[in-house]
């Protein structure tokens, strides 16, 4: 339901592309992603990849304290299992946030962006 704090990551469908409304939501209190304590998983992609469908997610409280995390699911509606983080800020990095897969060649990445303004970056996945 709208306004429901326990719908967390909001999943909508249309059957005209125009006229949206919630269908589920990938987490609720009790699945949501707890890698970093306290906020909420933002900046949602979701990718299909050998008949798996991974949605990566953004955490972040702070610049030095923020990550990717993936959940899988074997259909696009889900339900999802969260997985955990797959990267965290740590070094040059300050803060992560906006993944995006990409496949090229038959390699799979995951961009992502950096808060101090530095260029994306990317990290190669297997």
């Amino acid at each position: 339901q709208e306004g429901d704090l326990t719908s967390i990551v909001p999943m909508m469908e249309s059957e005209d592309l125009i006229t949206w409304q919630r269908a589920t939501s990938v987490f609720n209190e009790d699945t949501k992603p707890t890698f970093i304590d306290g906020v909420l998983p933002a900046c949602p992609e979701i990718a299909e990849v050998a008949g798996k469908y991974l949605l990566y997610y953004s955490l972040s409280e702070s610049y030095g304290n923020s990550g990717i995390g993936v959940a899988v699911a074997g259909l696009v509606s889900g339900p999802y299992v969260d997985k955990g983080s797959v990267i965290k800020a740590s070094g040059g990095v300050s803060g992560v946030s906006s993944p995006a897969f990409i496949c090229d060649n038959g390699t799979n990445y995951l961009v992502f962006g950096n808060f101090n303004g530095s260029p994306a970056l990317q990290w190669r996945l297997g």
